[in-house]
């Protein structure tokens, strides 16, 4: 909805290109609760949200901004997805959905991103959740605080992503490079002994580290 308002506030006629934006969810049972009780939810006072749970699909008068939904499992159906310049990665926390913040899901999502120059904004500063994204490829900086947080992550496909930003992100540093080595989060859960080693040889070995 934050893009959406952001397209209506701009004005269709004054954005440069057309824009689609792709949900991934698999449970639709919270959206339908909320929208029942939609005056409590002000980002919901709009048609759009009402469209995409009785039908899939949105789209703007226009024609300029359009809104689909993929039902599904997100590991299997963001295949189906196009190559995408923009992801907001906001799954429950690793303690609630573990499978979404591993390094094997980031790794596919880098891959799937095709050596493009894509963005990847999550909420989450966590120590496992870097390290996951750093693991898959990604080269990761400190995102802008939101709500109670101080600080959120932004991730790149490509090495001059931080740089070509219009606010010049800061990269993780070696500074936070110790603290992952003394963090007890340093690896997820499921990972076996000789996993954790590919894994650590992944953070230390990342270019973004060893950067002249």
């Amino acid at each position: 909805m934050a893009v959406v308002h952001r397209f209506e506030s701009v004005g269709a006629e004054n954005v440069l290109r057309s824009t689609r934006l792709i949900s991934f969810e698999r449970d639709l049972d919270s959206l339908a609760l909320a929208i029942k009780h939609s005056a409590h939810f002000p980002h919901l006072w709009h048609r759009a949200p009402a469209a995409i749970l009785a039908d899939g699909h949105w789209r703007h008068a226009s024609e300029r901004l359009q809104w689909d939904l993929m039902r599904g499992d997100f590991s299997r159906t963001m295949d189906s997805a196009p190559w995408p310049d923009l992801i907001f990665y906001d799954p429950f926390s690793y303690k609630a959905d573990a499978p979404l913040w591993t390094g094997e899901l980031f790794a596919k999502v880098f891959k799937h991103c095709g050596g493009k120059s894509t963005e990847l904004y999550t909420y989450s500063a966590s120590t496992l959740a870097r390290s996951a994204l750093l693991a898959a490829g990604f080269f990761v900086a400190r995102g802008v605080g939101t709500g109670p947080k101080s600080e959120t992550t932004i991730a790149f496909a490509l090495p001059s992503g931080a740089a070509d930003h219009p606010l010049k992100p800061q990269l993780l540093a070696h500074e936070w490079l110790q603290r992952w080595r003394k963090s007890s989060a340093k690896f997820p859960a499921s990972l076996s002994p000789d996993e954790q080693t590919r894994f650590a040889e992944s953070i230390e070995l990342h270019p973004q580290f060893h950067r002249g």
